[in-house]
């Protein structure tokens, strides 16, 4: 990825400027700020570097490093939320399918109403081909669940991440706030509810979360 960090530094720039990024790296099942939260996107970009690789500090859990982003370094503005993972998506905590800490990851990004959006890099954990499967399921199924887009097409790191950061700019572009009324549930610490989005134009791509937040509960 040494290469390509060019391409994430002119992705930073193009955002609006009222828009604040932040930098962070997956370590210890949390994450370690590179940069906060700003609206200084020279700045931010300027912190970007390689990721530091398998080490004993590593993330044994991308999921739960994402958690930790949504639920203890991010505070709500009321402004939009997203996030772009680039990751290979494997969980050395439980390589199989269902793992509860994906499942977790998800539940936070619904509940806090961030979309997750990934693209997939392969890395030393990428051994077997059937968890390397597992790991890319994983990313799609985060993406897909909170409203997002998996950016990522085959098995290997792209040469240049330049179309999916395009692909990924285009769809910021273009979104729009959805209000809506559900009924109110009795639940006293909230409850996530299915939803579902029609649209009668056709050739028309919807994305949204899976499962939102019932409105006027305490999370």
């Amino acid at each position: 990825m040494g290469t390509q960090l060019n391409e994430f530094a002119d992705f930073i720039a193009q955002q609006s400027k009222s828009t604040a990024i932040g930098l962070f790296y997956a370590i210890n099942g949390t994450v370690e700020v590179a940069s906060p939260f700003s609206r200084n996107h020279v700045a931010v970009a300027k912190a970007l570097r390689m990721p530091l690789g398998r080490r004993a500090g590593d993330s044994p859990s991308v999921y739960l490093s994402l958690s930790d982003l949504i639920n203890h370094h991010w505070q709500s503005t009321g402004a939009r939320r997203e996030v772009l993972l680039i990751s290979s998506g494997v969980d050395r905590m439980n390589r199989g399918p269902d793992s509860p800490y994906v499942q977790a990851a998800i539940e936070d990004a619904q509940k806090a109403g961030v979309e997750a959006h990934a693209i997939y890099t392969d890395g030393a954990s990428f051994d077997e081909s059937m968890r390397g499967q597992f790991a890319q399921g994983n990313l799609m199924q985060l993406a897909e669940d909170s409203g997002g887009y998996n950016l990522f097409e085959g098995v290997s790191t792209p040469m240049s991440f330049s179309p999916y950061l395009k692909e990924l700019d285009l769809a910021l572009q273009h979104q729009y706030r959805l209000t809506f009324t559900i009924e109110p549930s009795n639940k006293a610490k909230g409850e996530l509810r299915d939803i579902k989005i029609r649209t009668e134009l056709h050739d028309v791509d919807l994305r949204y979360p899976k499962l939102v937040l019932v409105p006027g509960i305490a999370k």
